[in-house]
């Protein structure tokens, strides 16, 4: 009996310490020939795409719009500077948020947000990433992220 509580205890702290991600992304789909247009600044997760994706090879073009989540907006599109892929990041906590207890080994910091890169020559989304957890588990997701991502 105590033995099957430890058990349940084990995989409850387990569940409960684990991050919740949703990612849906097109394999072997984007090109490093391409350039991609993201948005100025940001949170810390969208620093962090950015410059995985310069680590990488890739060329990132960042101006500055009005409306940085308005996907019809004129100005947008006339801004993107002919780039292939667009880039968005939104981070609704605007702060990550200490978290000592939960990501005492991963970091210290949690993070919330929503990664989305979309080809504009076909109009499909290539990955589209919503997700919460500590900073160095974001971090290594979306090393895997971009693995599965590139051709």
């Amino acid at each position: 009996m105590i033995r099957g509580m430890k058990k349940m205890a084990i995989i409850f702290l387990a569940a409960a310490l684990s991050a919740c991600n949703s990612v849906n992304v097109k394999p072997h789909s984007l090109d490093k020939s391409e350039t991609i247009y993201a948005w100025y600044g940001g949170y810390h997760m969208r620093h962090a795409v950015k410059a995985e994706l310069e680590n990488r090879g890739y060329k990132v073009v960042v101006e500055q719009t009005d409306d940085e989540f308005s996907d019809t907006t004129k100005k947008a599109a006339k801004d993107m500077k002919g780039a292939r892929y667009l880039l968005r990041v939104r981070e609704p906590d605007k702060t990550a948020r200490f978290a000592p207890v939960w990501c005492a080994f991963n970091g210290f910091w949690w993070w919330t947000f929503d990664v989305s890169i979309s080809d504009q020559k076909t109009g499909e989304e290539l990955l589209s990433w919503t997700g919460r957890g500590c900073a160095n588990g974001n971090l290594q997701r979306l090393e895997k992220i971009m693995d599965k991502i590139e051709k």
